[in-house]
């Protein structure tokens, strides 16, 4: 607090009122504490990390939904609700969106085993790989690896989607052993490789990016309403796969405006195989949710309906 109390000694010395108030949570309740001490309870943050302001009645402000889903997001709980919650966020806006309610658990590599893993995503809905920390691809490998045998709609986004890709690589024998520059940059083939600049040096992509949907995609013709994503990585799709890959079924859905670094991917023949190499979750809003999440719990709602209707 050392330096909000010197900015405020400069605002009164500058004839300026100025005041300090601390927000923190209690639970889910969101209080600002004022300097003189009291406490005003100002929101409350649901099961999606959003926090809604407390009305006149004292009641939550969230909204009522229908259909649940089972979700499964990768990754540290409290990481996704403390410390990044936009991805929890941004499915709660598309859920709010589409009148569905979403069921998310957790799966990390803490949790990970093979029987327990599997039990848990063969219960769900849909699966969420999130981007973040290099340390959480191999878990994300394994996971992309069940989800396509299995047929479970699974979405990527940034680190999610070189999981996912270079897990759909490996199941040839060619490509055994693929892995992430980023990761192992002395595996036998990289499924991801650094974005090198004119002086060789490693290149990072950071805010907004503009998008070239591809029309022959129906992912792509979904993104062609959302035509800039965030991003923020330094690696991209290795160029020498793209012939292979289109051998393997997998297809181009947006691309920057270059051509050059893939921005989304899909696998047509699966119920939902796509990812983004951004970040949909940053650029997403309530009143605006990303065609790509919302695309995911569009196929996980199908997806639900079918496993429902035979067992």
């Amino acid at each position: 607090m050392s330096w909000a109390a010197a900015l405020q000694r400069r605002a009164i010395s500058a004839g300026t009122d100025c005041t300090i108030a601390t927000a923190r949570f209690l639970g889910e309740s969101l209080f600002l504490q004022m300097e003189e001490g009291e406490d005003h309870h100002i929101g409350l943050r649901d099961a999606s990390g959003r926090v809604f302001p407390i009305p006149d009645s004292g009641k939550t402000a969230g909204p009522r939904r229908g259909k649940t889903l089972k979700i499964v997001v990768t990754g540290d709980e409290r990481h996704h609700r403390h410390r990044n919650p936009a991805t929890l966020c941004a499915l709660g806006d598309a859920a709010d969106h589409l009148d569905l309610t979403l069921d998310i658990s957790f799966l990390s590599d803490k949790t990970l085993s093979c029987h327990g893993a599997a039990a848990c995503l063969d219960a769900a809905s849909g699966v969420v790989l999130p981007g973040g920390d290099i340390a959480n691809a191999a878990t994300q490998m394994i996971i992309a690896d069940h989800c396509l045998r299995a047929g479970i709609p699974v979405v990527g986004l940034c680190l999610g989607m070189q999981s996912m890709i270079t897990a759909v690589v490996r199941q040839y024998p060619s490509y055994t052993g693929a892995d992430l520059a980023e990761r192992a940059p002395n595996a036998p083939f990289l499924s991801f490789v650094p974005i090198s600049g004119a002086d060789g040096s490693i290149r990072r992509r950071v805010g907004a990016q503009a998008l070239r949907a591809c029309a022959s995609s129906t992912f792509g013709r979904a993104l062609e309403s959302a035509p800039v994503i965030r991003s923020n990585h330094r690696y991209r799709l290795n160029p020498a796969l793209l012939p292979d890959l289109e051998q393997m079924g997998v297809k181009i859905a947006a691309t920057d405006p270059s051509g050059d670094i893939i921005e989304a991917i899909e696998l047509p023949a699966h119920p939902h195989f796509k990812g983004m190499q951004g970040h949909p979750e940053c650029v997403s809003t309530a009143e605006r949710p990303h065609p790509a999440l919302l695309d995911f719990l569009q196929s996980t709602s199908a997806y639900a309906e079918t496993k429902k209707a035979t067992t």
